[in-house]
């Protein structure tokens, strides 16, 4: 799959936060221009037989915290918000999947597959 698609080229988007404004416990980057990653997440999804329990919405974690504090969320917010990354270009070269594990510590991911996309 990731052998006949080419790498994607992208901007970053809008803060994001998950799962709502109140007390969320990630901060992340949209990524825009990247149908094709939205499509290769179908492609894969299909392929593994595994259903998506909410759409695929590609994005850049910035933050994750175990214990959300709405000061803590709002400064962030407030800081990062203050970065202008609308003329940041980036490149995914490749594909991979990841585990997640929960722990007390916060989520652990470990690689199970990586594939380079074509070049």
């Amino acid at each position: 799959l990731a052998a006949r698609a080419p790498p994607v080229r992208c901007r970053f988007g809008t803060l994001r936060t998950w799962p709502g404004s109140i007390a969320p416990r990630v901060l992340a980057l949209s990524v825009d221009g990247v149908d094709s990653l939205v499509e290769i997440a179908a492609a894969l999804d299909e392929l593994l037989g595994t259903p998506r329990e909410h759409a695929f919405l590609p994005h850049v974690t910035l933050v994750r915290l175990t214990r959300p504090g709405r000061v803590v969320w709002m400064s962030l917010a407030s800081a990062l918000s203050q970065l202008d990354l609308s003329d940041v270009d980036c490149c995914f070269d490749r594909v991979g999947l990841y585990r997640s594990d929960a722990s007390v510590d916060g989520p652990v991911y470990t690689p199970i597959f990586e594939a380079p996309f074509a070049t």
